[in-house]
C-alpha cells in the first residue's frame, strides 16, 4: 500500500542519526544563478518515507554554511548535479530500491493562499488538473543531450480567459526551463515590456530589482489570465490567473512608494536581462499540473485544478506513457542553449485596448478606474470585467497504488524548495 510522507522545516542533526555517514568532508560546494550559495559535506543517510519504507543510504549535501533559507531537494537528470563525480539522487534511489516502478513524478502547487502542495514519485492525481493532460519533448543542449526539463513555448497572450490577446508571433518559438525551486518567471526582455505597458506596472529593475504593479488588477480583472502555449499552434495552453502572477509585499513598506495607486505589489515576471536562458518558475507552475517523466524524457502538462478536495491517483508503471495524457503534442524544436525565435512586437493592449510595443517602460495606464497620462499626454481609464467563481478549499492524500509504490510528499510550502538537480540541502 502507497504512504503518505509529511515533510517539515527541520534540518539534519548529524549526531542524531545512527545512519549518518560522513563521505566527502567539505566536499559540497554550489552557487545558484540568483547568488545565493551552500557549501559543507556530502553525507550519506537514510531517509524515512513513512512506516518501514526507506530510501537507504541517500547521498546529500548537507549545508554547513549556507545563504539558502530552506532545505532543497533535487529531483532531475543525474548529469545535471553539481558535483564533479555524478551519484544517484532521491528518485534514482527510489527506483534502484524497488520504491516506484519508472523515474517519473507529478508537482501540484496550487494557489499563493494554499497552504500545502504535493508532489507524487511514480504517479499523477487525476482530480488535481482540468481536461486532459498532454505530452510534451524535452529539449537538447546544443552539443548535448537532454540533461533539464526545458519545453519549447510557442505563445503568450493576455485576456479574457476565454479569448486572450495575443503578444507573440505564429514564429515566436523559445526554450523554456520548468523550475519549480525559483519563484519568478523570466521570459524575453521585449515581451516583458509589454507586459509592463499592458498591466500599467512601473519598471523598478534597474534602481530596486522589481517590477511594481497596481494589487487591484485582479480584482478589477478576475477573469483575465495570462496564456501560455507550448508545442505549436496546436498545444497546450496553461491559463495563469492575474492573482497567481501578483505578489503582495508587507504593509509597512508601503509608504515608501509614490505611484498612482492604492497598494502596490510586485510582478512575478521579469526580463531575462538579455540571457537566452528562459526559465517558468512558481509564478507560472501553480498554475500548471506538471508530470515529469526522466525515463522518456518528455513532461505532460495540464491546467491546474485550484484547491482540489479529490484525489483519483494513478500508477505510473516501467515502460508505459503517462496515463490519460495524449501524444506529442508537436515537432517544433528549440535549443534549450540557445536564442529563441520569433515575434514579439507592437501589440493591442488587453486590458486597456491601446496599442503597445517594447522601449518605454513606464506606466501607461493604471488599471481599477484610475486616470493616468500615457506619453502622448492622452487620459485614458480602465474599464471593469464580470466576476469570476470561487472554488473549495485544497487538500490531498495518498491512495493505494499498483505492484510498486506512488509515493506523495504533502509538504507546508516553503520549506523545502524542489529543484530539477540533484543536490538536497539537508
Amino acid at each position: 500500500m502507497s504512504k503518505v510522507q509529511t515533510l517539515t522545516h527541520d534540518t539534519d542533526d548529524a549526531g542524531a542519526s545512527s545512519t549518518h555517514k560522513s563521505l566527502i568532508p567539505g566536499g559540497f560546494q554550489i552557487k545558484y544563478v540568483d547568488e545565493s550559495e551552500s557549501q559543507g559535506d556530502y553525507i550519506t543517510d537514510n531517509v524515512g518515507l513513512s512506516g518501514d519504507n526507506t530510501i537507504k543510504g541517500l547521498q546529500m549535501g548537507m549545508a554547513r554554511k549556507s545563504t539558502v533559507g530552506v532545505g532543497i531537494m533535487g529531483i532531475g537528470y543525474t548529469e545535471n548535479e553539481a558535483a564533479d563525480v555524478m551519484y544517484p539522487n532521491i528518485i534514482d534511489e527510489m527506483v534502484d530500491q524497488g520504491l516506484i516502478a519508472t523515474k517519473a513524478y507529478s508537482l501540484y502547487l496550487d494557489t499563493q493562499d494554499a497552504t500545502h502542495g504535493e508532489i507524487l514519485f511514480g504517479g499523477l492525481d487525476a482530480k488535481k488538473f482540468i481536461g486532459q493532460l498532454t505530452t510534451l519533448p524535452l529539449q537538447a543542449r546544443r552539443n548535448a543531450g537532454i540533461d533539464s526539463f526545458t519545453v519549447a513555448m510557442t505563445g503568450l497572450s493576455i485576456g479574457p480567459k476565454d479569448k486572450p490577446d495575443p503578444l507573440t508571433d505564429s514564429n515566436f518559438a523559445i526554450a523554456t526551463l520548468l523550475d519549480s525551486g525559483t519563484t519568478l518567471t523570466y521570459l524575453p526582455d521585449a515581451l516583458v515590456a509589454n507586459l509592463i505597458k499592458i498591466m500599467g506596472a512601473y519598471d523598478d529593475i534597474e534602481e530596486n530589482g522589481s517590477i511594481w504593479v497596481d494589487c487591484s488588477l485582479p480584482e478589477t480583472y478576475p477573469d483575465y489570465v495570462l496564456a501560455y502555449q507550448f508545442g505549436g499552434k496546436d498545444g497546450p495552453v496553461i491559463n495563469v490567473p492575474l492573482k497567481e502572477v501578483i505578489f503582495d509585499i508587507p504593509d509597512t513598506y508601503q509608504e515608501f512608494f509614490n505611484l498612482p495607486w492604492k497598494t502596490t505589489c510586485y510582478l512575478g515576471i521579469m526580463p531575462s536581462g538579455g540571457d537566452t536562458h528562459y526559465l517558468l518558475g512558481d509564478s507560472f507552475l501553480r498554475s500548471a499540473y506538471v508530470v515529469y517523466d526522466i525515463d522518456n524524457n518528455e513532461l505532460s502538462i495540464a491546467n491546474t485544478n485550484f484547491e482540489a478536495t479529490e484525489e483519483e491517483i494513478i500508477e505510473i508503471t516501467k515502460g508505459s506513457t503517462i496515463p490519460q495524457a495524449t501524444g506529442v503534442a508537436t515537432q517544433v524544436t528549440v535549443t534549450a542553449d540557445e536564442e529563441g525565435i520569433g515575434g514579439i512586437g507592437e501589440r493591442t493592449s488587453a486590458l486597456t485596448g491601446r496599442v503597445t510595443a517594447s522601449g518605454s517602460s513606464r506606466p501607461v495606464l493604471i488599471g481599477g478606474g484610475a486616470k493616468t497620462t500615457d506619453a502622448s499626454g492622452s487620459e485614458a481609464t480602465a474599464e471593469g470585467v464580470d466576476q469570476a467563481e470561487g472554488s473549495p478549499d485544497a487538500g490531498g492524500r495518498l491512495t493505494p497504488g499498483g505492484s510498486f509504490g506512488v509515493w506523495s510528499l504533502v509538504t507546508v510550502w516553503g520549506a523545502f524548495a524542489v529543484l530539477g538537480g540533484a543536490a538536497v540541502l539537508a
